[in-house]
């Protein structure tokens, strides 16, 4: 995982952009776990998009 940090200020002191991480890492940490638990496939969308509608062709076939 590579981390950026974006130098700005918002007006008030505070960078917002920290506050929009802050807010990305609690979804990976708990809302995507859940829906990880809760599916029966997952799909690798860093590979060409081709290979991702092949491998959503493939799930829907076999249900």
């Amino acid at each position: 995982m590579t981390f950026v940090l974006i130098k700005g200020m918002s007006g008030t002191g505070e960078s917002w952009v920290i506050d929009e991480f802050a807010l990305v890492v609690y979804y990976v940490e708990t809302v995507e776990q859940m829906i990880k638990r809760g599916s029966t496939d997952e799909i690798d969308t860093s590979v060409p998009l081709d290979d991702v509608v092949g491998r959503v062709l493939e799930i829907a076939e076999s249900r």
